[in-house]
């Protein structure tokens, strides 16, 4: 390496391959691609986070993806996987409340899955999908 500062991440520490951290800090339009990326690494979880708070409702297919990326998140990073969780079960209430029962295939998908994973009660969710 040359005595000059390099960006180069090939050029750091030999041939390493470069794992691509997207600059999400603050982002809030952010591409479903994008999402399914940043989940990838612990450090854009915030982004995350600041994603979803930022919409003002959340759509089935938000509700989808949200169950989507608790299942690929991290638990250890507790504020960020509970902040999400928090979300995705205020999301499902939401949309209940305004239909009583889960009528788009992507709601029955997130609703499903989040009882899978434990984030809804499975007990209190059964008889709406």
């Amino acid at each position: 390496m040359s005595a000059t500062a390099t960006t180069n991440p090939q050029e750091i520490n030999g041939s390493v391959p470069f794992r691509r951290c997207l600059p999400l800090r603050g982002t809030v339009n952010m591409t479903e691609k994008e999402i399914r990326e940043a989940v990838k690494n612990k450090e854009n979880y915030s982004s995350i986070v600041t994603y979803f708070k930022t919409q003002k409702t959340l759509s089935e297919a938000d509700l989808a993806l949200l169950i989507d990326m608790i299942e690929e998140m991290s638990p250890e990073i507790y504020e960020h996987y509970r902040a999400l969780q928090d979300m995705f079960r205020e999301g499902i209430r939401k949309h209940l409340e305004a239909s009583k029962e889960a009528s788009g295939e992507q709601l029955a998908y997130a609703i499903k899955k989040g009882c899978a994973l434990g984030t809804l009660l499975a007990e209190k969710y059964a008889d709406r999908v």
